[in-house]
């Protein structure tokens, strides 16, 4: 308002003491110079700050009861380098080659115990009530360590292995945006990871950013979640803005049955990446509507079309089958791993039948969507039930 009343009373002082010309460009001049000194106007719903999922300094303040000593162990040795071979040996990328799937889930797998031990550090810090300094000082350690080492960017061999960058690069963020309220980080400390975390997210963008739009699949959602979980880690609304595209290309793309077509065109393997799908698109959403963007109503709530397709799917396959025509097979993690994003669309949206799908699952854990997420959006009972078993 101080603007416009200010611009329009130099436009009447020019108008009445200049000549057209000369008044036109002091004009010019005089605005650019009210313009530049007014604040931003930032509006009322959209937060300064970049937030994570869920409130990291209210959980910590309800869940925190451990005062057992903590002592760190040893960080794992920094990865640089990434390989790992595809062993899809159709176009559809639904049949496997067992042998070469063996051979990958070993090449992968200390990208997989990092992600497990830094989410459940964060995860310890929320229980942790004497002695937190010590939980938030080793997840800063493990961090600050592969950040002084480049990990995650050196030579990336493969698809997969900028696919498993992406999914780690998920579960760090979120595992330091869990932590980052509650911990004495250290400026200098600070900047090293964060600064980390960026060049990891603009190197993976350097790959997915070849794709083009109509190639989108779920490949792109997860990379959402990990530019969302950086933005949130970094502060960066930048970032937060291109994960939501993301996120609104998925739910354009979800039919009125609940379906994703490139998913479904995933034949026998359908199912599996609609659990796949939905599960970073979920996190997406919380993470949208914590930072004043509305985003489980877009696409006539396509994601909710989206979530009950899969958890149908998920409780009777036979569901899923009918309706893309293939007998499906259902891996991953175990069914607890593929209902764990539940947890949070549960907390927003109570459902007595979903809730008796995930409940026998109860603590759910799944690394690249930040840890356990029972201790991040269960009711404060079940989530006070939670233990957390050392991932080693």
């Amino acid at each position: 308002m101080r603007l416009k009343v200010c611009g329009e009373a130099m436009l009447k002082v020019c108008d009445e003491t200049m000549q057209p010309a000369a008044r036109m460009a002091a004009c010019r001049l005089l605005l650019c110079a009210v313009a530049a000194a007014a604040p931003l106007q930032v509006p009322a719903q959209v937060p300064a700050q970049v937030n994570g999922p869920f409130d990291v300094e209210a959980r910590a303040r309800q869940l925190a009861h451990v005062d057992a000593k903590f002592d760190c162990p040893k960080p794992q040795p920094v990865v640089r380098d990434i390989r790992i071979d595809e062993y899809y040996t159709d176009k559809a990328y639904s049949a496997v080659d067992a042998k070469r799937r063996k051979d990958a889930d070993r090449a992968a797998e200390p990208l997989h115990r990092y992600a497990k031990r830094v989410t459940w550090l964060a995860d310890r810090a929320l229980l942790q009530r004497a002695h937190r300094d010590a939980v938030t000082g080793c997840l800063v350690r493990w961090l600050g360590e592969w950040a002084d080492g480049g990990a995650l960017l050196g030579r990336i061999d493969g698809p997969l292995a900028e696919h498993y960058r992406k999914w780690t690069l998920a579960s760090i963020a979120l595992a330091y945006a869990g932590i980052k309220p509650i911990a004495d980080i250290g400026a200098q400390r600070q900047a090293g990871i964060e600064g980390w975390l960026r060049r990891v997210a603009h190197e993976m963008d350097g790959y997915y950013g070849t794709w083009r739009r109509e190639s989108w699949n779920n490949h792109a959602y997860w990379q959402g979640l990990a530019e969302a979980a950086v933005a949130v880690a970094v502060n960066d609304r930048r970032l937060l803005d291109k994960a939501v595209g993301k996120y609104r290309h998925a739910v354009a793309e979800i039919t009125a049955d609940g379906l994703l077509p490139k998913e479904v065109a995933r034949k026998e393997k359908a199912l599996g990446y609609h659990v796949f799908s939905v599960a970073p698109l979920v996190l997406l959403a919380e993470i949208g509507e914590r930072n004043g963007i509305a985003m489980y109503g877009l696409g006539d709530d396509a994601i909710h079309r989206l979530a009950r397709a899969v958890a149908r799917g998920v409780e009777d396959p036979g569901t899923f089958e009918r309706m893309v025509g293939k007998r499906q097979e259902l891996d991953g993690g175990g069914k607890g791993w593929n209902v764990a994003w539940l947890e949070p669309y549960l907390a927003r949206f109570p459902d007595p039948r979903l809730e008796g799908l995930l409940a026998p699952h109860r603590p759910v854990t799944h690394e690249w969507l930040g840890g356990n997420l029972t201790l991040h959006f269960a009711g404060l009972d079940a989530a006070r039930a939670v233990t957390l078993a050392d991932p080693r």
